[in-house]
């Protein structure tokens, strides 16, 4: 059975995978000349790299098990209010870590590289694997914003493939993700990555 829970924890993952259009493969394999992507895994490393270090500083101080202990229904509402703030922003870190080091190993593969800049010399563009803009997300002024500039591919998907259909199948696939997701904490509760 443990095999088949695993397929089905992981199913929608694989088969949902973002596949880059056969065009811009083609594109980026015609290029005579593909810049080194270094420059851009480095950016990206060490974006991955601050966020950890954000996430492994600020874990211990706001911590999200705090809210269950008896101490935090003793505090007033503003300060619960700022603690879940904190508490919310700490976890962030642990995703733009992960999303990060995934950016990584695609600029590396070279399937990050996404054209030229305006600027003249062009600079390389590595940005076609980028999942998440942390200035974007932390400096947003309405939750509107928040779909351009997290999770931004899946985004960018939902917004081309289901929002263009009827509304019906985006109730259909947000549903069946959350039960995927439900299962999936049920067969493998330990099978977190950073926690």
């Amino acid at each position: 059975e443990f095999p088949l829970s695993l397929l089905m924890c992981f199913l929608p993952v694989i088969t949902s995978v973002t596949i880059l259009p056969f065009q811009i493969c083609l594109q980026i394999w015609s290029q005579k000349h593909l810049p080194s992507p270094y420059g851009g895994a480095l950016r990206a490393f060490l974006q991955a790299i601050l966020s950890m270090g954000l996430y492994t500083y600020l874990t211990p101080r706001f911590s999200v098990s705090r809210i269950f202990e008896p101490e935090y229904k003793s505090w007033g509402f503003w300060t619960r209010l700022g603690y879940q703030w904190l508490a919310g922003f700490t976890v962030r870190w642990k995703y733009y870590f992960i999303w990060s080091l995934a950016e990584v190993s695609v600029i590396i593969s070279g399937f990050g590289f996404s054209g030229w800049s305006e600027s003249h010399p062009g600079k390389p563009k590595w940005d076609r694997a980028k999942n998440v803009d942390i200035i974007g997300v932390e400096l947003a002024e309405t939750s509107a914003v928040l779909p351009l500039v997290w999770n931004i591919h899946v985004s960018t998907w939902l917004r081309l493939c289901i929002l263009a259909s009827q509304m019906y199948f985006l109730i259909v696939f947000y549903n069946k993700v959350l039960l995927w997701f439900a299962k999936c904490s049920e067969v493998l509760p330990s099978v977190s990555l950073l926690s």
